[in-house]
């Protein structure tokens, strides 16, 4: 059973991070120097420095900049504030966000504001794992479904990897997400939704957290449901979760594949062994029985007896991707000769009651059909008592 995380939520508890810098203090406006810091030999210090030298193309407010924008017109001033918000929001520096976004409040910039290509601060803030600032811009009542093209607030925590967000920390997000208002049933322009995200990437915390609040059926636009997701990307604990919960393994997407046919075609071998085994295992033991040569097809065959070359039909089923079909046609004793001169009525009879699979086979006859057969394709028997 999924848990339910919404009647036992708690604040979530954030690791402590080493002192937040404030950018508009005169004492880090110069160059970080060693040699004329007392701070050299302080290991939190030279770590800080570090992590600063690494982002040394994001250019902070400093008192110079603040007094260079003095000048500017007021358009100029929002546009300037926009900036550094986005910056600041990037690196998820809580305090520089936060005094940015104040300071460029006069000029209309706000948490919920575009400040880069259709990107808020609270959104740039998802996108990186700052949850920290994210607790900041919810306190200020920031609108929790904003989106940019169609992905939700929700869609861009989701899809957080681990190496960006342990799930431990993205789930406790989640939780509040949708506690104060978000809407796990939005979808994007590809009619995906926040748990298709989450299975995609294979988040198993968020799909048990947000699996009772959506519709199991639901697919997108390419008719793939949270599963096929999770398959797609080799998410195998998600799969197995999702499978045990309900999920369909045999929907049809638009290119007349199931779950389990992209996991045969990926060659995902652990996903493979989570779905039901009898049909699968009788299919393997088929095709294991026909690997026979030429010669021991005729040597087997009783007087009168015609070969079935039953090989071929299943060479045959595998190229037009209906091999799940394979057991109806040996339980039914369908021979190659059968198969070729097989029309629609001829298929339901076999047992393929299904539309789109007699398409599958009628296509491929079309096509086998359409060359014509070459002389040296009659395999050439030396004159043996084998076959008098």
């Amino acid at each position: 059973m999924a848990q339910n995380y919404w009647s036992v939520y708690e604040e979530p508890k954030w690791p402590s991070h080493a002192p937040t810098l404030n950018i508009l203090s005169s004492k880090y406006t110069g160059d970080f120097s060693d040699t004329d810091s007392e701070l050299s030999d302080d290991g939190d210090y030279i770590a800080l420095k570090s992590r600063f030298e690494r982002k040394a193309n994001v250019k902070f407010l400093t008192k110079e900049r603040v007094s260079s924008i003095e000048g500017l017109t007021d358009e100029q001033k929002g546009i300037h504030y926009k900036r550094r918000a986005a910056e600041t929001a990037s690196a998820g520096l809580v305090d520089a966000t936060i005094e940015t976004i104040k300071r460029g409040k006069p000029y209309g910039l706000n948490c919920d504001t575009d400040v880069r290509d259709g990107w808020t601060p609270l959104m740039l803030a998802a996108r990186g794992g700052h949850f920290e600032l994210m607790n900041a811009f919810i306190r200020k009542t920031a609108s929790l479904n904003c989106e940019r093209d169609g992905v939700t607030l929700l869609m861009m925590v989701c899809s957080l990897p681990y190496y960006t967000s342990p799930y431990e920390k993205t789930v406790s997000m989640v939780a509040k997400l949708v506690r104060f208002g978000a809407n796990v049933n939005l979808v994007d322009k590809r009619r995906k939704n926040a748990l298709m995200y989450a299975a995609e990437v294979g988040n198993l915390l968020v799909v048990q957290a947000l699996l009772p609040l959506c519709d199991k059926d639901y697919v997108d636009n390419q008719r793939w449901n949270a599963l096929t997701w999770a398959v797609s990307n080799n998410q195998v604990q998600v799969v197995q979760f999702l499978y045990e919960n309900g999920f369909a393994i045999d929907v049809v997407d638009v290119r007349g594949n199931t779950a389990v046919d992209i996991a045969v075609q990926k060659g995902f071998d652990s996903i493979i062994e989570i779905f039901p085994k009898a049909e699968s295992d009788l299919i393997e033991e088929i095709l294991g029985n026909q690997n026979l040569s030429f010669e021991d097809i005729f040597k087997n065959l009783k007087k009168g007896e015609r070969p079935s070359f039953f090989e071929n039909v299943c060479n045959f089923l595998l190229a037009v991707k209906c091999g799940h079909l394979i057991p109806i046609f040996s339980e039914k004793k369908v021979t190659l000769y059968d198969l070729l001169s097989s029309n629609e009525e001829d298929l339901k009879t076999f047992g393929v009651h299904l539309p789109f699979q007699r398409k599958r086979i009628l296509t491929g006859l079309h096509r086998f059909h359409r060359h014509p057969y070459h002389p040296k394709s009659l395999h050439i028997c030396i004159k043996d008592p084998t076959y008098r």
